[in-house]
């Protein structure tokens, strides 16, 4: 049976990250604890030892994948993050072959590094200084290197867990190497599920490196993107994107276009977005 009110900080912790980081985190906390509410009666017993127990089971059954999960679990529930990523480097050192244990590791570095980035981002928000942003950037650094580093090491044990492509590329778009990222998600572009998403990504890389018609092209795919329909959000960001480019290009049918559309999708902001329709139909052809 499962205990009350369950993994209701990893929801929470969840909830904040970005989709990609949903697409990589969320199914595998979710084995995780398949995993642990299926085992035997003595594996269940294991679950209700305190931690101290559990502590000692580790020092005298190394081995034993079960107990490092489980005492990560409960750290992690107590917000220990340091006790939490402690554990799980013991477990894989002991158990290097369980994926189990390889990837919740991955997962919780990859989880600390935002939470770490976050903080640094409200502090700044609450005191802006120099020193704050400049903590803030280095914190968001640390994410992209966390987040790069843990689609390199999955994909290398599953080629076939494309949307690591998309993760990838994002970590290498915040580190400013827009051409690598390109490649990575020009691999993730061909999965319809992906296409929307990769696509924005990539006409974000492509106007960083002035490639302007390329990316203006990439932001009409994503925006337009039918089958499966993207989030609304993305549509909208795509749009945005789409409208801004076409007017510093000066490109009056495409900027109509994408106004359009944001006219549909965005009733809310009907008006602006008609009035700002009204003065771009104005310009010359």
């Amino acid at each position: 049976m499962n205990e009350p009110n369950r993994d209701s900080r990893i929801e929470n912790a969840l909830s904040r990250v970005t989709a990609i980081d949903s697409i990589i985190l969320r199914p595998k906390l979710a084995s995780i604890d398949a995993k642990l509410d299926s085992t035997t009666a003595n594996g269940r017993r294991i679950a209700l030892l305190e931690y101290q127990e559990l502590e000692q089971l580790i020092k005298s059954s190394p081995a034993d994948p079960l107990p490092y999960l489980q005492l990560a679990k409960i750290y992690r529930s107590q917000n220990r993050w340091k006790d939490t990523l402690r554990v799980l480097n013991a477990g894989v050192q002991f158990n290097p072959e369980c994926e189990s244990l390889v990837e919740t590791r991955e997962n919780w570095i990859l989880e600390s590094a935002k939470q770490m980035y976050e903080d640094a981002s409200r502090e700044y928000a609450n005191q802006p200084s120099k020193e704050a942003e400049l903590h803030r950037l280095g914190c968001l650094t640390k994410l992209a290197n966390d987040q790069l580093q843990l689609c390199r090491s999955r994909l290398a044990r599953h080629p076939d867990q494309l949307v690591l492509e998309l993760g990838w590329g994002e970590a290498l778009m915040i580190l400013g190497q827009h051409n690598e990222a390109i490649e990575h998600l020009k691999r993730a572009n061909p999965i319809p599920s992906l296409r929307a998403e990769a696509s924005l990504k990539l006409g974000r890389c492509q106007q960083a490196l002035g490639q302007v018609l390329e990316a203006l092209s990439s932001f009409r795919v994503a925006a337009f993107f039918r089958e499966p329909t993207p989030t609304r959000e993305l549509i909208i960001e795509s749009l945005m994107a789409g409208l801004a480019l076409a007017e510093q290009l000066r490109l009056k049918d495409a900027a109509v276009q994408f106004l359009d559309k944001l006219i549909e999708v965005e009733p809310a902001e009907a008006n602006s977005f008609q009035a700002r329709l009204e003065m771009i139909k104005k310009l010359p052809s």
